[in-house]
């Protein structure tokens, strides 16, 4: 079936090439048959013409005939009614003219000169080749151009005049209008169409051509391939030429008009035979292409009903692969979604734990004096900035890390960056960094900067399990680095490691996508990067190729100049005096916080949810002075509620939050409300109450 198939579209499409190459073997012979037969009737006319003037040249020599120069002058007015005469019943000519052997006008059928004028023409063409020849008196054929035919060139006849001594006496002259033979080829080319006619002597120069071209143009080149044979002595010929009046390539016949320097051509152009061509072609194809699909359509009915539990089959499963990679990748985004609450959750707790022992600590420091220099203090700090770091951390991969812009200078942030990357590599791999001692400053959120150097040095690990360097460099760009506008600083991160092949390049910040093995890689590391850079106003690009390591370069929009790193935070605890009301679900939280503030001279009242404290701002005998309130807690209303709600009711009533769950962070900021984030130093709370206050 599927042979007959084959034979069935193969037979009639060899056919149709037999009958399309015959068909265009055909037309290229009727396009030279009508060509030839265009330029021969274009011939025989000019002929005629030709004709017609040498007889109007016998009649003025045979009227002239014995008349003296002076005589003509005498008889101007009668010898000029009679070239009129001549001009009505010849239409092919525009003037006749009578000069005499020192080239002076002696009776023309125009306009005559004004009284006291003469027209002279020793140096015209038509008067030097009178001069020059001798004893022929036989008619001579030039070109001149006359801006009032808009079809051509006036076709210059001339003849010279000698009396009965053999001597020159003159000439007679007759210039034709270019419009007689533009317009009989006008009508030639009515039953011709397509067809191009043109009239030009031996140097090329064009008396008239129908169609007339857009750009004037008065001479064909002689080094065309035409003129040369038209040189070389060829009255007649028919060739494919590239037409100098229109650029097109064309199927030329010229012929030679009798012993005259005048020629006629006829042509078509290629591009309108295959026009015609195609059109017969196109009937051809109305024939034979529905007998071919009626015949492959009978053969092939049969094999597609055997095919179509096949194709039944590879659909579904297309479909089923497709399904599956659609679940694979709900799963994969269902898992990371679920280790984002996890993370956050756990940071939110941790931020809690943090902020007991921090305050805690600072009490005990108030509390018993020369504490803070004990090495059991220190290094409860220490830990506590170890978590806080760990919790930004945790809350950066699971996207709740609010965009909190500052002003970064890289030449101080780097450094220690630096060494927490160190306990991210193995160690046969050196980190080298360099840092341009002019760069400049830029505005990121920190902890989204260091996420994205994190996740480039752990691609860079797996990248080199032998081991090699790490290098970042850090510089300011230039504008040949990145399209866009604005001043930016270029951190690049590269490795010596095993590349990335140049098909995977385009794909490799797409989210999910990895070169990695299943398991040792989620495809979120490169994504991360590219949306911080997109967030901060930046770029990431990135180079690579198999063998040669990995470069990836964060365009970073560089900070204003006036900018300038936030001065670190006070470490002084301001004084206190009011009645603050805390909202705080945890008790451990709650205990030191208000063991902190009631050190720092507060007097506290504690509520547990929202809806508790709003019962005591009312019911309390001794009113509040300010509300320090955590965001998240339980009873259906959160800090920010309880905050908006007091903004409404008593807005005189300053309020403060607190958050470690930093998604809600943004949300708080929005509000226009006042937030810091847990774990916060005691400096930092106690300056937001006191200011607040």
């Amino acid at each position: 079936m599927l042979a007959w198939v084959w034979a069935a579209a193969l037979l009639p499409a060899a056919m149709f090439g037999v009958a399309a190459w015959q068909s265009h073997a055909n037309a290229w012979q009727q396009a030279q048959a009508d060509i030839d037969h265009a330029v021969r009737i274009a011939n025989e006319h000019a002929q005629r013409v030709m004709q017609t003037h040498e007889l109007v040249f016998d009649r003025i020599d045979e009227e002239l005939s014995g008349l003296s120069d002076a005589q003509i002058i005498d008889s101007h007015d009668q010898i000029r009614q009679q070239l009129l005469r001549t001009l009505q019943r010849v239409p092919a000519l525009k003037t006749l003219s009578v000069w005499d052997n020192e080239g002076r006008q002696l009776v023309t059928s125009d306009e005559p000169p004004a009284k006291g004028s003469e027209v002279r023409a020793p140096d015209r063409e038509f008067f030097r080749l009178a001069t020059a020849e001798a004893g022929r008196t036989a008619t001579r054929y030039t070109v001149a151009p006359d801006p009032s035919e808009s079809t051509g060139q006036l076709l210059m006849m001339s003849r010279r005049r000698e009396d009965r001594m053999g001597r020159f006496v003159g000439v007679v002259v007759a210039s034709v209008r270019p419009s007689y033979f533009f317009d009989f080829y006008t009508e030639l080319g009515r039953t011709e169409p397509g067809m191009s006619l043109s009239l030009f002597d031996q140097s090329g120069r064009i008396i008239t051509r129908m169609p007339a071209p857009e750009l004037p143009v008065q001479r064909a080149p002689m080094t065309g391939h035409m003129m040369q044979r038209i040189a070389a002595g060829e009255n007649a010929a028919m060739l494919t030429i590239t037409s100098p009046v229109d650029q097109q390539r064309r199927l030329i016949a010229y012929r030679r008009i009798d012993d005259t320097p005048l020629y006629t051509a006829a042509g078509k152009a290629n591009e309108v035979i295959l026009a015609e061509w195609r059109s017969t072609l196109w009937l051809l194809a109305a024939f034979i292409v529905p007998m071919a699909g009626a015949l492959a359509y009978v053969a092939a009915i049969a094999r597609r009903r055997t095919q179509r539990e096949v194709q039944a089959l590879r659909r579904l499963n297309k479909e089923a692969d497709k399904r599956l990679k659609i679940e694979a990748a709900l799963r994969q985004s269902q898992k990371l979604e679920a280790m984002g609450h996890l993370t956050g959750g756990v940071a939110h707790d941790v931020n809690n734990l943090l902020m007991v022992v921090n305050n805690n600590a600072h009490l005990l420091e108030r509390m018993r004096p020369g504490m803070d220099t004990t090495p059991a203090i220190n290094s409860i700090k220490r830990a506590v900035e170890a978590g806080t770091r760990l919790t930004r951390q945790l809350l950066a991969f699971s996207r709740r890390q609010a965009w909190r812009a500052e002003v970064i200078d890289l030449r101080r942030w780097l450094p220690s960056v630096t060494d927490l990357l160190r306990h991210t590599l193995t160690q046969s791999i050196r980190i080298e960094h360099e840092v341009a001692h002019d760069i400049r400053m830029v505005s990121v959120d920190a902890a989204e900067l260091e996420l994205a150097l994190i996740n480039l040095a752990i691609n860079a690990r797996d990248a080199m399990p032998e081991g090699g360097a790490l290098r970042i460099l850090v510089r300011n760009a230039g504008k040949e680095d990145v399209s866009l506008d604005g001043e930016f600083v270029e951190i690049r991160v590269s490795d010596e490691g095993v590349g990335i092949p140049p098909e995977l390049l385009e794909r490799v910040f797409e989210p999910f996508f990895t070169t990695k093995e299943i398991g040792k890689g989620t495809g979120l590391g490169l994504s991360q990067v590219y949306g911080f850079c997109k967030q901060a106003g930046g770029v990431a690009v990135i180079h690579s190729s198999p063998g040669s390591g990995t470069a990836v370069s964060m365009f970073l929009l560089a900070a204003p100049e006036a900018s300038a790193p936030p001065p670190p935070p006070s470490t002084a605890l301001p004084e206190g005096d009011g009645h603050v009301l805390l909202v705080e679900d945890n008790d451990d939280v709650a205990a030191a916080t208000a063991a902190l503030l009631e050190r720092l001279g507060y007097r506290i009242t504690r509520a547990s949810s929202a809806p508790q404290a709003l019962a005591l701002i009312d019911s309390s005998e001794e009113p509040f002075d300010g509300v320090l309130s955590d965001i998240v807690m339980a009873g259906g209303m959160d800090g920010i509620e309880l905050a908006l709600a007091l903004r409404q009711s008593r807005p005189e009533l300053p309020v403060v939050l607190m958050t470690g769950y930093t998604s809600r962070l943004e949300a708080a900021i929005a509000a226009g409300l006042t937030v810091i984030a847990k774990p916060c130093q005691p400096a930092e709370l106690a300056g937001a109450l006191a200011r607040a206050m």
